[in-house]
């Protein structure tokens, strides 16, 4: 479908014939908003991305000190796990 308008005008025309689609995106449209403007919500991601973050640093920190050096000395080869 050739669509010579703005992008907004596209969207709109592509999501009348999306069928079902619609409605999946009008409900994840409706919990982005709540996240935006609830601040349990806000609460709930910012110790989720923590939780993340404390994973991220453990897993680094579960690597064999040779394989960090092998990374530190610029070496181009890839390290397994």
């Amino acid at each position: 479908m050739f669509c010579p308008h703005s992008p907004a005008v596209c969207i709109n025309d592509g999501m009348k014939d999306a069928g079902s689609l619609r409605n999946v995106i009008a409900k994840a449209s409706l919990i982005v908003s709540h996240a935006r403007t609830s601040t349990h919500a806000a609460d709930l991601i910012e110790h989720e991305n923590k939780i993340q973050e404390v994973k991220m640093i453990r897993s680094i920190w579960n690597i064999p000190k040779e394989k960090l050096d092998q990374l530190d000395n610029g070496h181009s080869k890839a390290v397994s796990p």
